[in-house]
């Protein structure tokens, strides 16, 4: 997974891509997005609504107003989040062996705050 925050100045646009490898969810905080889906009407989008990029999506969009937009793209990774899942396993189990089984309490990763 990767959490950007994005600008598009007025008349910036965000070229021409597709969603085949990554799915994206994308929140707009400020700012009118206007959307150019292929096969698809344009579709304008302002501030507090969402894009739902699925892997079927390839699109550009634009900034035709007067004012930045601004946005927070979440994209979806299936293929690294697996390998990173994968290699979080593989790790952990290469290191249990190698320590006690019990974890001093010192170790706790989670920790309550006000």
């Amino acid at each position: 997974m990767r959490i950007r925050k994005l600008k598009i100045e007025p008349g910036g646009v965000a070229a021409i891509h597709s969603h085949a490898q990554r799915p994206a969810f994308t929140y707009v905080l400020s700012g009118t997005l206007v959307e150019h889906r292929k096969g698809a009407p344009d579709r304008t989008y302002k501030a507090g609504e969402v894009l739902v990029e699925s892997t079927d999506v390839e699109h550009w969009a634009e900034n035709t107003g007067s004012e930045p937009v601004v946005l927070v793209s979440v994209d979806l990774f299936k293929d690294v989040a697996r390998r990173l899942i994968e290699h979080l396993i593989r790790r952990g189990a290469a290191r249990a062996a190698r320590r006690p089984a019990v974890v001093p309490r010192s170790r706790n990763l989670v920790h309550a705050t006000d």
